[in-house]
């Protein structure tokens, strides 16, 4: 009726759960307010992706600057709209911020110290 859409993320947690290592962040849209909502977060710390920011690149690695690891999944619409990053794998400083692919409609990257 409102037409609305919702992400289903149950399959990109399913592809994360086994993957996350203690303490990695998340950088993200929707499924950042699923594991909240969902009460299920196993992550050290959550940010959620500013899409409005001027500089949304700069805002995703200035989150990936202040932490070792962890994991950015954007959905679609948001990722289509901003493009932050590019759907490659890349080295910013010490940080390699890989780009694992897409699962359902969510872009998914994992970065780490190298």
């Amino acid at each position: 009726i409102t037409e609305e859409y919702h992400d289903d993320v149950r399959m990109t947690q399913s592809f994360l759960l086994d993957k996350i290592k203690p303490g990695d962040a998340l950088i993200s849209t929707d499924y950042g307010h699923y594991i909240t909502f969902e009460g299920n977060n196993p992550f050290g710390a959550v940010y959620f992706y500013n899409f409005q920011d001027t500089n949304p690149g700069g805002y995703v690695l200035s989150i990936v600057s202040q932490n070792n690891s962890g994991w950015i999944v954007l959905d679609d619409q948001r990722f289509e709209a901003t493009r932050p990053l590019p759907l490659k794998t890349i080295i910013i400083d010490d940080k390699k911020i890989e780009y694992m692919g897409e699962v359902a409609n969510e872009y998914i990257w994992r970065w780490r110290v190298e």
